[in-house]
């Protein structure tokens, strides 16, 4: 995606929503999923979607889905034109 825009992050609708989720998110290398800091209150995981903005300049940006305890990682790339 273009840097400086913003993507959709959904869990599978074919998978079993979860009955919660929770997200964090920021660039890499700033974030770790494990730390409970920065966590959102968890919310139900029918229908859950993050939007995820992506760095300014071309990078990768994180989103960390799910707890700290139990956290998926989903990297997602902004390259330049």
């Amino acid at each position: 995606a273009p840097p400086g825009s913003t993507v959709e992050v959904r869990l599978d609708p074919a998978r079993p929503a979860p009955d919660a989720v929770s997200s964090v998110q920021g660039s890499v290398g700033s974030l770790t999923c494990s730390d409970p800091t920065g966590w959102s209150e968890p919310v139900p995981g029918e229908g859950w979607q993050l939007d995820l903005a992506l760095p300014r300049e071309p990078g990768w940006a994180l989103a960390c889905v799910g707890s700290p305890g139990q956290a998926t990682p989903v990297l997602v790339r902004a390259a330049g034109p």
